[in-house]
């Protein structure tokens, strides 16, 4: 049976036109100056934006009727930063970020109190994949969760389908859902991940459990491009008659696709 690849068009930015305007810049942190990597940029909302790369330079291409738009920057760990595009166009220093006042408790689980459950979707059938099939920094796809009861994290399990990359970075994020239908991200510190091909083949199964990643209520996982791989496809095995959330590009709004990729966890629950 051949393989069936569903290419998720609105993964792709919307085509820029006129005279765009370029934006060349870099992310630092204000303590030392040091780059900051991976801090996610864009338009909030729109399908416009970029991550730095491992050194805190970034290069974003805006549309001309964007002049008068404002730039997002987030990045876990950081303060988030709004700039007006107008202001980064003359802006003769690197973009300053402040790093976020918190505090890392340990999670402490008791193995009588607690019982081992599954949340998300699985399947090794290559029949049904979807994914990245273009390269565009900040591509996110991830599954939405719901635990009643508290729950912390301790393995993330993905499988992925058609890769034709040597090599794979991306960064796994987990992000609470709010009353409004917003998403927030409740990682404490950025989990940047890198795979081979041959890795990939297999069922990842990611431990969390060092990250202390407590959930209740209605979560997410996702998988985000962060680092530029050039060309290519990375797609998820997946599941039909299921649901996933998807988004173009950093600070884009999330979409619900009617198809479950196999992203999950093992959570230690609350009885």
């Amino acid at each position: 049976m051949k393989h069936v690849l569903f290419f998720l068009a609105v993964l792709t930015a919307s085509p820029l036109c006129g005279q765009n305007i370029v934006l060349k810049n870099r992310t630092v942190d204000d303590r030392g100056g040091a780059g900051i990597a991976y801090v996610n940029i864009g338009l909030n909302g729109k399908n416009v934006g970029t991550v730095s790369d491992e050194r805190g330079f970034f290069k974003l291409e805006l549309p001309a009727n964007a002049a008068d738009d404002t730039l997002l920057f987030s990045c876990i760990g950081y303060e988030t930063l709004k700039v007006p595009v107008e202001v980064l166009k003359e802006l003769g220093m690197p973009v300053v970020m402040s790093r976020k006042a918190a505090y890392l408790p340990e999670v402490q689980v008791t193995s009588g109190r607690t019982k081992e459950q599954f949340f998300g979707y699985f399947t090794e059938s290559p029949v049904l994949q979807a994914g990245f099939n273009q390269n565009i920094l900040g591509k996110e796809c991830g599954v939405l969760m719901r635990s009643k009861r508290r729950a912390v994290l301790d393995q993330v399990q993905i499988n992925f389908g058609k890769c034709t990359y040597d090599s794979v970075n991306f960064r796994l994020n987990v992000y609470h859902k709010k009353a409004d239908g917003s998403f927030e991200n409740i990682l404490k510190q950025p989990i940047v991940l890198s795979f081979s091909k041959i890795e990939l083949k297999e069922t990842l199964a990611i431990d969390v459990k060092p990250y202390n990643i407590e959930v209740l209520g209605e979560f997410m996982v996702s998988v985000e491009y962060v680092q530029d791989l050039g060309p290519g496809t990375l797609y998820f095995k997946s599941k039909m008659n299921k649901t996933s959330y998807i988004r173009s590009t950093s600070q884009a709004n999330w979409v619900e696709i009617p198809l479950g990729l196999s992203i999950g966890v093992f959570a230690q629950v609350e009885r």
